[in-house]
């Protein structure tokens, strides 16, 4: 089980889209607008502790 912390108001924690799905859905904490091509740097506002013996990947 991941530890998540709120950094602000804004930020929602990850969720799973299933019982059966292998990662967490994360979520902007703001609205931004990316345009055709483009990338975007999305803030969560949220802190993440991966356990002991396990690793992550964004």
């Amino acid at each position: 089980m991941l530890r998540v912390a709120k950094l602000t108001s804004n930020a929602k924690i990850p969720t799973k889209g299933s019982k059966l799905a292998a990662g967490y859905d994360l979520y902007s904490a703001y609205d931004y607008t990316v345009p055709s091509q483009g990338k975007v740097l999305a803030m969560t506002d949220i802190q993440i502790q991966v356990p002991p013996g396990h690793y992550g990947q964004l």
